[in-house]
């Protein structure tokens, strides 16, 4: 393949970073893909500021995040996270629950409970409509007390 090829296929791969602790996202940052790597403990998310549409961020476990909470919430408590993501358990086959926060409210934290584990292919996704955040996933967990809780 010519250099010039090569180019533009490397230029259109997605940005991917491991986060094995919790982190501070920025503006310049949107359009990554975060693979959560953190089976030592918890995880808090911080999000921008929501100042752009089209702002976008993906979550992927892999590997099982036992021992803390996964969490995602706003730069502010007044940007609103809206939305929810179902949990299915792994273990015995109970569903978790989950809360779906509506437009308008002041939930601006959405949390992954571990009840036990968070298990890898879960997933998490936000997009900006450039005055709130919307979130929607899918939660593998590791039993029926694995909950995602909108607060």
């Amino acid at each position: 393949m010519a250099k010039v090829g090569r180019a533009s296929r490397n230029s259109s791969l997605t940005r991917i970073e491991t986060v094995t602790a919790s982190k501070t996202l920025t503006l310049a940052e949107s359009g990554e893909v975060y693979l959560i790597d953190a089976s030592g403990g918890g995880v808090t998310i911080t999000l921008p500021p929501v100042s752009k549409a089209g702002q976008y961020f993906k979550f992927v476990f892999v590997d099982e995040m036992d021992g803390g909470n996964f969490k995602i919430q706003g730069n502010a408590t007044t940007e609103y996270i809206v939305g929810g993501a179902p949990v299915r358990a792994l273990d015995d086959g109970h569903d978790g629950t989950v809360s779906v926060s509506a437009k308008g409210t002041t939930t601006d934290i959405f949390t992954i409970v571990d009840g036990p584990g968070i298990h890898e292919g879960t997933w998490i996704e936000v997009i900006s409509d450039g005055t709130t955040w919307f979130l929607t996933g899918n939660v593998i967990g590791g039993n029926q007390n694995t909950t995602a809780i909108s607060a």
